[in-house]
């Protein structure tokens, strides 16, 4: 009986150790709920054309040095 008393503080630091856990878990999706946001249909805004990827200063006598 003594030695079940003697190593009783195992079973007290599991329960803490399995509290803290729960207690993590349930705060970590809080607050993630909270810092969580919507997109909406029109949030993202329009997509890119092919002008937006052309660039204006390149053109073709620019790279014939490269293509000889």
């Amino acid at each position: 009986m003594d030695t079940i008393k003697k190593y009783f503080w195992v079973t007290h630091l599991f329960a803490i150790a399995v509290c803290a856990y729960f207690a993590a878990q349930t705060a970590s999706t809080y607050f993630s709920m909270l810092l969580e946001q919507e997109v909406g249909v029109g949030a993202r805004g329009r997509a890119p054309t092919a002008e937006a990827f052309q660039s204006p200063l390149a053109s073709q006598r620019e790279y014939a040095i490269v293509v000889d």
